[in-house]
């Protein structure tokens, strides 16, 4: 009502005098006439403000009324006609403006009831829970540089960079919340597009589900009018022309939403574009012609080079989800991104996970700390995939009334275990018998078609019980176009078609619908030269998948719950594979070398590994960042082995958490050598590894490692029993003068050390001639000895 008098205050002052005159001269009639009395001596004194002042606290809603029938008596009908078209186009903005404001409410409505449930990847037809049941706020990081990770994080036990837990509960502290990712930056600038990057599985889509959920709810992103989610793999299957317009009507189907509006002011507007990898064979930089119209009916590479490129809607806002490996390319497409990184679950957050899943209490109490005890399982549950797996296998344990399982050790026991629990859950042996093996096939094609979503008819060439086992281990995706709708599959989890392709190799019957044939010797053969030759990590978890099959434990669980037949000539065939890689010219690549430590690890078959660990007699590796899982690979072989070895660790960053599984092989190593910084608790724990006896120690090298006099008064007293130690280098380390006593209590001791080589330490003058006096001495005794100082 006060833009109302505004417009009669603007036709007022339009006015002359005699016409101000005039108006203020019937006002009082007209007035009287709508049953407004307004007093006569206030008119005749009143200005134009005044004048209005009056129409409103006399005539109040009847004011506009009022005046335009005074403006008409008046003789000035065009200022009448020209209030009254005013008003008309205030009042129909106003209507328009509740229209809109229904819209957005009923679209904000419709998403929080779409998004609000979510399905759990093992739930029946019909099941559901609360998203905010399963969705535990990850940790998440500014990147201040484009990286690439690795593509297999989940199966290596452990992300790279985040291996030592208590890193992660200091993250968690400047962890960035999702309701932050549009905050100004260091200069002060918005960004309209964030880039949220991270490896498979570790919680970007239900993050961008989340904030879908929130925004609906009013709890974040008010300044945006409308969010819409799209999905890049759903994107990619639509083939037809089709326009950003029609995209984002397929969101809200059911509702009139006034897309053209929408879309005029883009600055209101946030798009969540989740997978960009999915688009990995879509998008090309070079040739792809770019959108620019909303309303353009053209191709899906088209639509989607506009949005990234900012040729369509340049102003709108965009969050982006993409695989880490996907990242590089994806800077070809943007303009000034702001990224962040998921990095999956704090140890806050992996309890959280464990307490929402249970609903008995106690059991989430007691699964977590079994969980928390297997330390290499643990390691693993920063993914959110691997939390629920975990927490779906104990759940089986405990319906079934037995004690918690003790034997998850590997990646391989825990999907078995998991896969066979879900199997037998919804059928009978013989029915899960036929879908382990259909499964498997499905799985191994599409491993070696580089390929991950199957379309309808390859689901039924495989004879997948399609009601049954679709929900345990396939998603399922329906697609729209024009009358006929499309049904695509995808395994839950690539882990798990990496997890299926392996069994493939290793199960004796199979349907007759491999396009090769049945003979596994050439297949397995061709699978382990294609993942050693590979650069891209496509197959490293197939192959470890495969070793890890092949445990005797493993095979009799297999054969005893599913009644399926392994077959046992894949053994000799992997043992040959690792006999020729061992001994192979030029030696394998280091990180080939850390692969197949994993594979052997994955076996968990000592008598394997021993014959396996025959011809290797050396393992060096140089400036590798080993995660836990490396090491707890690397010491499981050597320690399996028959013969001593040597071990040759350079630069490769090496914490507390690292050497404290790496010990456990160390006893069993005849040279030692690890060049580059230790924690002094690190050194405390390689100490301890040195008092086993069955150790015989001839050869350490300590370079660079940052040893203090503490650390060299232990490793002395330590070495000090080692009589079979001939040389020892300890080389740029910070040893002063009062590390002599310890030093020579070492050498004088241990009878068989010919070299001990402390150059570029802290020793002063006085500290060096009594180490070369006593090197005098020595050998004045005969025994043959060189300080290098």
């Amino acid at each position: 009502m006060a833009q109302e008098y505004l417009f009669i205050l603007e036709a007022l002052e339009s006015l002359g005098e005699d016409e101000f005159k005039r108006f203020k001269f019937c006002l009082p009639i007209i007035g009287l006439e709508h049953n407004s009395h307004i007093p006569l001596d206030k008119i005749q004194e009143a200005d134009r403000i005044s004048t209005v002042q009056l129409l409103r606290e006399f005539c109040g809603r009847e004011g506009t009324n009022v005046a335009i029938k005074t403006l008409e008596q008046s003789n000035l009908r065009n200022s009448a006609f020209g209030l009254q078209q005013k008003i008309a186009s205030e009042h129909n903005q106003i209507i328009i403006r509740k229209i809109r404001k229904d819209y957005r409410q009923k679209y904000m409505e419709t998403m929080i009831e779409e998004y609000q449930m979510i399905q759990d990847k093992n739930s029946r037809l019909g099941e559901s829970i609360l998203l905010t049941k399963r969705y535990i706020p990850p940790l998440i990081i500014k990147k201040h540089r484009w990286q690439e990770d690795e593509q297999h994080q989940i199966v290596a036990g452990g992300n790279k960079d985040l291996e030592d837990l208590n890193q992660r509960e200091k993250l968690e502290y400047i962890s960035i919340g999702t309701d932050r990712f549009f905050e100004p930056n260091e200069h002060g600038l918005i960004p309209s597009t964030v880039v949220l990057q991270g490896p498979s599985s570790i919680g970007k889509t239900i993050t961008l589900q989340k904030i879908m959920l929130d925004w609906a709810s009013g709890n974040i992103y008010e300044k945006f009018d409308y969010i819409f989610y799209l999905n890049c793999k759903e994107m990619k299957l639509i083939q037809t022309e089709t326009s950003l317009a029609n995209l984002l009507l397929s969101n809200c189907q059911d509702l009139k939403i006034p897309v053209s509006e929408i879309l005029a002011n883009p600055e209101n507007l946030l798009l969540l574009i989740d997978g960009f990898d999915e688009l990995r064979f879509s998008l090309d930089y070079l040739n792809s012609k770019m959108c620019s119209d909303p309303h353009e009916k053209t191709s899906i590479s088209c639509i989607f080079n506009g949005l990234l490129r900012k040729t369509l809607l340049n102003k709108s806002h965009l969050l982006i989800t993409s695989w880490s490996m996907a990242v590089e390319k994806l800077k070809c497409y943007l303009v000034t991104p702001c990224s962040f990184e998921i990095l999956g679950f704090s140890p806050k957050g992996r309890e959280t996970y464990f307490s929402n899943f249970f609903e008995d209490g106690q059991q989430a109490k007691q699964a977590y700390t079994f969980v928390q005890a297997n330390e290499m399982v643990y390691s693993m549950c920063f993914a959110p995939i691997v939390c629920w797996s975990i927490c779906t296998v104990l759940q089986q344990q405990y319906e079934s009334g037995q004690p918690l399982d003790e034997n998850l050790t590997t990646n391989t026991s825990l999907f078995v275990f998991f896969v066979t629990g879900m199997l037998n859950h919804c059928s009978c042996k013989q029915t899960s018998q036929k879908n382990l093996q259909c499964l498997s096939t499905l799985a191994e094609e599409g491993m070696r078609k580089q390929m991950n979503l199957f379309e309808e008819e390859q689901i039924k060439k495989h004879n997948l019980d399609v009601d049954n086992i679709l929900a345990l281990f396939l998603n399922e995706n329906q697609y729209q176009e024009g009358t006929v709708t499309r049904r695509t599959f995808s395994f839950v989890h690539f882990t798990f078609q990496e997890f299926f392709a392996a069994l493939f190799f290793v199960l004796e019957e199979k349907p007759q619908i491999r396009e090769s044939g049945t003979d596994q010797g050439p297949n397995v053969i061709k699978l382990l030269k294609d993942n050693q030759e590979g650069t891209d990590g496509f197959l490293v978890a197939t192959v470890r998948f495969l070793f890890g099959l092949l445990n005797g434990d493993t095979i009799s669980y297999i054969q005893r719950s599913l009644s399926c037949k392994v077959d046992s000539q894949i053994k000799a065939i992997l043992m040959k594979w690792v006999m020729v890689s061992a001994t192979q010219n030029p030696p394998l690549k280091e990180q080939k070398l850390v692969e197949l430590l994993h594979c052997l690890f994955e076996t968990q078959d000592v008598e394997f590994v021993k014959a396996a660990m025959e011809h290797f007699t050396e393992i060096t590796l140089s400036s590798l960042s080993l995660t836990v899982a490396d090491c707890r690979a690397l010491a499981f072989c050597i320690n399996f082995s028959c013969k001593k070895h040597s071990l040759n660790l350079h630069d490769c960053q090496l914490g507390y958490q690292q050497l404290d599984v790496l010990v456990l092989g160390i006893a069993n190593c005849l040279d030692i050598r690890i060049t580059g910084k230790l924690e002094e608790s690190a050194v405390k724990l390689l100490c301890e590894a040195l008092k086993h006896p069955d150790c015989e120690l001839q050869s350490l090298t300590l370079n660079d490692a940052g040893l203090t006099d503490e650390c060299a008064m232990d490793l002395c007293y330590v070495l000090s029993e080692k009589q079979m130690l001939t040389e020892l280098y300890l080389i740029g380390n910070f040893f002063t003068d009062k590390s002599v006593p310890s030093i020579t209590y070492l050498i004088e001791n241990c009878k068989r050390l010919r070299i001990i080589s402390l150059y570029n330490s802290q020793l002063t003058s006085d500290g060096i001639n009594k180490l070369i006096c006593l090197e005098r001495r020595i050998r004045k005794s005969g025994r043959r000895l060189i300080i290098i100082v």
